[in-house]
């Protein structure tokens, strides 16, 4: 009887970890899609030139106004 709750009690908690952490990674993943571009523009904006084609903030002003 008491091995049987003691397997139960195991597999019960192994459940709970595999599904916890299914749901967190999938929920670390949606926090992280949502907070890349916010971290990349305050990048851009501290640098004062694009993380992407690596313009400076002067130079894309002085075409702008061409």
């Amino acid at each position: 009887m008491a091995l049987e709750l003691l397997i139960m009690s195991i597999l019960i908690f192994l459940t709970g970890y595999v599904i916890g952490k299914k749901v967190g990674i999938k929920q670390g993943y949606r926090e992280g899609a949502a907070t890349t571009p916010l971290l990349l523009r305050q990048q851009s904006l501290e640098q004062g030139r694009c993380c992407f084609c690596h313009s400076d903030a002067d130079e894309k002003a002085s075409r702008i106004r061409i």
